[in-house]
Parts: C-alpha cells; structure tokens; sequence
C-alpha cells in the first residue's frame, strides 16, 4: 500500500471587490493602505494629510466604490509622502534617536523616570494623609502631609 501525497490546494489569493476594481483601472495606482505601508505609516496618518490638505501628501485622485471613496495614490505621490516625512525627521543631540519635529522634550528620560517615582510617592503621601485623617490620627496625618509638601517642593526645584 502506497501512501500519496494529498493533492496541492490552488494556492491563489482572494482579493477584496474594492482592490479588484482599482487594479482594474488603467494606470498604475496604490490604495491608501499600500501608500501608508510603503511610506511607513499608519492609514490615519495619510487621512489625516488629506483632511488638513498637507501639500504633497495628497492623493493624485479618487474613486467611488458604490458608497465609499477609495484614494487613489502613484508612485511621485508616495516619493512626495516620503519626503514630506523625511523633513518633519530631526535626530536630537542629547540621545541621538531621531524623532519627529515637534515640541522638543523637557526632560531627558531619567528625569522623567525620577519625576515618575516622585509622583507615585506623593500620591502614596497624599492618599495616607487621607486614611491617617478619616481615623482621627492627626498627628500621623500632618507628619503625613509634610511629607507630601516635601515632595512637591522638590518636584518644583526641578
């Protein structure tokens, strides 16, 4: 008796109506899923351009699929998108990672894991002055509470 292979399932891959039809245009377009993907970006991202009409980050043209719009991108609108990102990227000397331009950081990361640690601490504080109070321990509850002062007026120094 002789064991046969199970036959090989057609390995063809099913393709949304809305990717069909745009693959059934003439020219050679992108969904804004693909361009966002190639651009390395999230699909809100590309929405968000459109809505804000960023400039070179728009699509070339769109189409209706019944009811929904499909955005339709080339390849110069995915370059421009590319280099549109590229400009809004600046490497930060302090720790050499690139980030986005945006509002630059007020604290390097170990300060912001000290003010982290102080923070928990003077919610542990203030929450204590809180139990020391409901139990009538007033002397607790003010030795409490200037620990807490202590700790604010630290986190304000710096």
């Amino acid at each position: 008796m002789s064991i046969h292979p199970p036959e090989v399932m057609d390995r063809t891959v099913t393709i949304d109506p809305a990717t069909r039809f745009v693959r059934s245009l003439p020219g050679d377009y992108f969904l804004l899923r693909e361009a966002a993907a190639s651009c390395g970006v999230s699909d809100y991202v590309l929405r968000k351009f459109i809505a804000d009409d960023v400039p070179g980050c728009q699509p070339s043209k769109y189409t209706m699929f019944g009811k929904v719009k499909i955005y339709l991108y080339t390849r110069d609108d995915i370059k421009s998108i590319q280099k549109y990102m590229k400009s809004k990227t600046v490497v930060f000397e302090h720790d050499g990672q690139a980030k986005r331009i945006g509002r630059p950081p007020r604290y390097t990361q170990s300060e912001r894991d000290w003010r982290s640690r102080m923070y928990s601490k003077s919610w542990y504080w203030k929450n204590r002055v809180k139990l020391l109070t409901e139990r009538g321990d007033e002397a607790g509850a003010t030795a409490a509470q200037k620990r807490v002062d202590e700790l604010v007026k630290e986190l304000r120094k710096k």
